[in-house]
C-alpha cells in the first residue's frame, strides 16, 4: 500500500495547537458577527438573502455543469467503491500513524462517518437535513448504523440524483430505506412544504472524552 502524504500543518483533533486555533477563530468570528449574535432574529433574514442573491445562487448551475454532473465513471475513477464519498477520509488522529496504517479507503471513509457522528453527538432519533449530499454516502452510513434516524437530503446534481434513485430502486441497497427522502434541486429554491411540515434539524457539537 503506498505511503500517504500528510500535511504537517494539519493539527490533530484535541491537540493544544488545534484548541488554540479554534479559540482564535472563535474570537475572530465573534467580533465579525457580533451584531447577528446580539440580534439572533436577524440571522434567518440574512441567510435568506445570501441564499437567494449571493454567490451560491449565482454559481450552483455553473458548478453542476463544470464538475458535479460529470459521468459516474469519472467519479468512480478516484472515489472509494463502497460509498463514493467526497472530500476526505479518516485514517488516524496521529499524523505518523495515518501515513502508514494499512486500512482501505472504504474503511477510512467509515471511520470518517463514525467520527462525524460521535463529535456531532448524534443520539439516533434525530431528523437530519443534508444539503449537498453527493452520492448519498453519509446517508448510507446513517441508515446502516442508526435505525431510527429520518434523513432528508438535497443535491442539485443530476448525476448524483440518478445514482441515488437507481440505488433506491434496489430493495437490497440501504438507500432504498423509507427513512430517506431525496430532493433534487437548488436548496435556495426550496420551501418548507418541500422539506416537509415541521422538519426539525438538531445540531449538537460535542468534544468526545
Amino acid at each position: 500500500m503506498p505511503k500517504r502524504q500528510i500535511d504537517p500543518k494539519v493539527q490533530p483533533f484535541g491537540s493544544d495547537a488545534l484548541k488554540l486555533t479554534e479559540k482564535r477563530l472563535n474570537r475572530f468570528f465573534t467580533r465579525e458577527y457580533q451584531e447577528q449574535l446580539e440580534n439572533p432574529e436577524k440571522i434567518s433574514e440574512k441567510l435568506i438573502q445570501i441564499a437567494s442573491h449571493g454567490p451560491m445562487w449565482e454559481t450552483t448551475s455553473h458548478l453542476m455543469a463544470q464538475h458535479y454532473d460529470a459521468s459516474e465513471a469519472f467519479f468512480r475513477s478516484f472515489l472509494d467503491s463502497e460509498y463514493l464519498a467526497y472530500s476526505m477520509a479518516f485514517y488516524s488522529e496521529n499524523g505518523a500513524t495515518a501515513a502508514t496504517i494499512e486500512i482501505s479507503l472504504e474503511e477510512a471513509q467509515r471511520n470518517k462517518f463514525k467520527t462525524i457522528c460521535k463529535r456531532a453527538g448524534l443520539q439516533g432519533d434525530e431528523q437530519i437535513l443534508n444539503i449537498g449530499c453527493g452520492f448519498g454516502s453519509f446517508e448510507r452510513y446513517l441508515i446502516e448504523n442508526y435505525p431510527q434516524l429520518q434523513i432528508t437530503s438535497i443535491t442539485a446534481s443530476t448525476t448524483q440524483s440518478s445514482y441515488i434513485n437507481n440505488a433506491r430502486n434496489d430493495p437490497a441497497h440501504p438507500l432504498s430505506s423509507k427513512r430517506f427522502k431525496l430532493i433534487t434541486g437548488d436548496f435556495a429554491d426550496l420551501t418548507e412544504e418541500t422539506l416537509g411540515q415541521g422538519h426539525r434539524i438538531k445540531i449538537s457539537l460535542k468534544t468526545p472524552p
